[in-house]
């Protein structure tokens, strides 16, 4: 049969695609499927995909001032309100305990895993203040 060229000069058998959104949020450890292969009349094949997801940035920490990435549907978060920011009241593994207020003037919280986040501003105690001067 007649050979289909990819990105280079390797024989191109297939491609697929994949949504990593639970594991970039946190909703799973890790990624684990046989994905079958499209784009050629003979594409019969699977490839299993592997990976696991390990944020960048430092864990969030009490005092921390976040919000949600761009990642999370805000169907699932409801009823906390998508766009606002939240500050952390505790820290416990992955999980993260946050806190704002309601339109009506409600302390509520709530707690999500922390790939679901990125730190808008981080808290600087006394003495890290201090060190800083």
């Amino acid at each position: 049969g007649k050979q289909t060229a990819g990105d280079s000069d390797d024989p191109f058998l297939g491609m697929t695609a994949v949504d990593l959104t639970s594991l970039i949020t946190g909703k799973v450890e890790s990624f684990d499927e046989w994905l079958p292969l499209t784009g050629t009349e003979y594409s019969r094949g699977k490839v299993r995909l592997v990976c696991e997801y390990e944020a960048t940035d430092p864990p969030p920490r009490f005092g921390d001032t976040l919000r949600f990435t761009s990642y999370c549907n805000p169907a699932d978060l409801y009823p906390v309100p998508p766009g606002g920011t939240y500050v952390v009241k505790e820290v416990d593994g992955n999980n993260v305990v946050l806190e704002f207020k309601s339109p009506e003037g409600w302390l509520c919280t709530f707690s999500g895993h922390r790939n679901m986040f990125v730190c808008e501003k981080r808290h600087q105690g006394a003495i890290e203040s201090y060190q800083q001067e």
